[in-house]
């Protein structure tokens, strides 16, 4: 039989959730509902990983960068512009992820009302976002990813960048071996990020083969050889590397100045 005091705390503890949960759907103004935030959905984040690994990582919120200062926009022209958004990362120990998705929940129209049916459409894709970039992350701490992130980044900025692309698709290619059926998330992930990504010609010209081999994976579903690129991925993050600084001695300096820290756009996929 339960003690009082086990009783209570179970108790606190359940009214704690509610209060919670309460505060989530009605916190700020009432102007449509509320997005999907971190804090809702890392418990289950966290107990999926577990369930499919076996075991644990601490999940920490991604903030959002510093802006960058009028000189470093000056003297940095050649980096790629980022968005200024959260981006998930790992460090082999933890996994980092935004406290929200970039998706926009549904608002009405003055005087009119949302349907419910968008608005538990909204909140099934946020989480699904959700759990799917928190499952890629896993992939990468798997891979041992991060291990190897100093060695490309040594190389130099357009090699680290092709490096974090090539894991971005080996993580998805994992993910979907030990999970096929998370294909279609994250097939659904590509095509979201897919669409936010800056156009090419925006992009630095000695950057611009980096985005354009972002776009061509992207634009492929999970499973699907990708052109100008070795398929399978390689099972070995630290290949990777080397596949990735061939890449670049395949393309060269590509005519423009060389980018002195950012040589890619860095999003939800990429990581």
């Amino acid at each position: 039989m339960a003690e009082a005091e086990d009783v209570v705390q179970d108790v606190a503890r359940h009214a704690t959730i509610h209060i919670r949960r309460l505060w989530f759907e009605h916190r700020g103004k009432d102007e449509g509902p509320r997005p999907v935030s971190l804090a809702e959905v890392r418990q289950r984040i966290d107990l999926l990983v577990h369930a499919v690994h076996g075991f644990s990582l601490p999940l920490r919120v991604a903030h959002i960068p510093a802006r960058p200062t009028m000189l470093t926009r000056l003297f940095r022209r050649a980096d790629v512009r980022q968005s200024g958004l959260a981006i998930p990362c790992t460090d082999g120990r933890s996994l980092w992820l935004p406290m929200d998705m970039p998706l926009a929940p549904p608002r009405a129209a003055a005087g009119a009302i949302i349907d419910a049916a968008e608005v538990k459409a909204y909140r099934r894709n946020a989480g699904e976002l959700f759990r799917t970039i928190g499952l890629q992350q896993a992939s990468r701490v798997l891979r041992g990813s991060a291990d190897h992130v100093a060695e490309a980044a040594a190389l130099c900025p357009r090699t680290l960048a092709l490096y974090t692309v090539l894991e971005a698709q080996a993580a998805d290619e994992r993910l979907v071996q030990e999970l096929p059926g998370m294909a279609r998330s994250v097939n659904q992930l590509r095509e979201k990020m897919l669409a936010l990504r800056p156009a090419i010609n925006a992009v630095p010209t000695a950057c611009r083969h980096v985005e354009k081999l972002v776009q061509r994976i992207l634009s492929c579903e999970v499973g699907t050889p990708v052109s100008h690129l070795p398929w399978p991925p390689s099972t070995n993050a630290r290949e990777n590397v080397e596949i990735a600084s061939w890449l670049l001695r395949q393309h060269g300096d590509g005519g423009g100045k060389l980018p002195h820290q950012h040589a890619v756009f860095t999003d939800c996929w990429t990581g």
